[in-house]
């Protein structure tokens, strides 16, 4: 829950279509949203950064809460389709179960996201597929869903942005470079007083367990020579050298979102959750 001490809607810039304006105003953010990303590739999720910190942020700063003087971790998922794709706790994904691991099949992953109740979706652009998900499904993320982004898993620019977000506040960036050199963040958790106290678990088991999960995942998902976690690094770099970091997104129909749920390779059967054949 650092983000809680950490983050501030004055780091971020937005823009709408070429225009300024309130970073908040691109999530319409209120007390009981949740935002869900979808990650497909190893970092991918780096390339929509900002819009999780600057969600991470409104979730503190909802009106009629007192959430930075009573902190708790933000209402954040990251839906992992076809991982692991690596640990984001450096993005306050936490606890474990805030990370989700669902296979790379469209109809599987809007359940996940239905079943969690997100209200805004960010997920990486990609060519829509019509897809027949479960019955009733697609109603239900209309009813709820308020916002969906597309996002550049490199951190590039999305065809057809209408938003952008920048910031050159190296208290946000180093949640990029602490993702991408994870291991660093291990062995400093590892250590005596490694994790700060305000931030520490009163119980040492939940400690260990919060050390431990990370460093397995760590190892086991290492993916240093990928191409999406080489563009990410360079691009923090830059930022970390004296540039912006910028991001665009593309605002589209929860619809269209529906149909962009990244797919598996082999084709779908025609199984249905909890029937076997």
């Amino acid at each position: 829950m650092h983000t809680a001490f950490e983050l501030k809607k004055t780091m971020f810039r937005a823009e709408r279509n070429g225009v300024a304006v309130d970073p908040y105003a691109l999530l319409d953010w209120d007390e009981r949203d949740r935002l869900g990303v979808v990650i497909d590739r190893p970092v991918g999720a780096l390339g929509a950064g900002l819009m999780i910190l600057l969600a991470a942020a409104a979730f503190y700063d909802a009106p009629g809460k007192r959430r930075r003087s009573r902190p708790l971790y933000p209402e954040i998922y990251l839906f992992h389709a076809g991982g692991p794709w690596g640990t984001f706790i450096q993005f306050d994904f936490w606890p474990a179960h805030k990370e989700v691991f669902v296979a790379r099949d469209p109809r599987d992953l809007l359940a996940a996201i239905n079943n969690r109740g997100v209200t805004h979706l960010v997920l990486p652009h990609g060519h829509r597929q019509p897809t027949a998900h479960w019955f009733k499904e697609p109603e239900a993320a209309a009813d709820r869903i308020k916002r969906c982004y597309v996002y550049d898993t490199d951190g590039g620019t999305v065809a057809g942005e209408t938003v952008r977000l920048a910031t050159d506040s190296e208290v946000v960036l180093r949640n990029y470079s602490r993702t991408l050199d994870i291991d660093d963040v291990v062995e400093r958790m590892k250590q005596t007083d490694g994790i700060p106290l305000r931030l520490r678990p009163p119980s040492p088991e939940e400690t260990r367990h919060m050390v431990e999960v990370t460093a397995v995942r760590a190892t086991r998902e290492s993916c240093k020579n990928h191409p999406t976690h080489l563009a990410n690094k360079e691009r923090v770099a830059r930022a970390l050298a004296g540039t912006e970091l910028i991001e665009s997104y593309r605002e589209i129909p929860v619809r269209d979102a529906l149909d962009m749920l990244p797919y598996r390779a082999e084709p779908l059967d025609a199984r249905r959750p909890g029937v076997k054949t």
